[in-house]
């Protein structure tokens, strides 16, 4: 299983090594829509990397890091459009459970 994006800092440091954060990108889900729906977005994601759910849980136990979920609205600010829901199904809570991960939650009005 190959990232679809890396983003390390502090990688040009000789003397650290490890960088300090490193961030992989192994799914991700996009909506156009004017009220998108979170849950249905979340669950592709998870479609996406359940049958590596043993592997990303022993990356995160071997090398002590943190494995998330992290969801990133940009909602527009128009009076005739609502918020959209921010919920997760029990497939996804139970996946990000199997994994160690938690939920990161992002929103931008425009």
């Amino acid at each position: 299983m190959k990232p679809s994006k890396s983003i390390a800092k502090c990688t040009k440091n000789p003397e650290r090594g490890i960088p300090k954060t490193a961030l992989l990108r192994y799914a991700q889900s996009h909506s156009e829509d004017d009220v998108p729906d979170v849950i249905a977005l979340a669950d592709e994601v998870v479609r996406a990397l359940e049958p590596y759910t043993a592997d990303l849980r022993k990356i995160v136990e071997k090398h002590d890091v943190q494995a998330r979920l992290e969801v990133v609205l940009v909602v527009d600010k128009r009076v005739d459009l609502s918020t959209p829901a921010i919920g997760f199904s029990t497939r996804a809570v139970a996946f990000l459970a199997q994994i160690q991960a938690f939920i990161d939650v992002d929103t931008y009005f425009e």
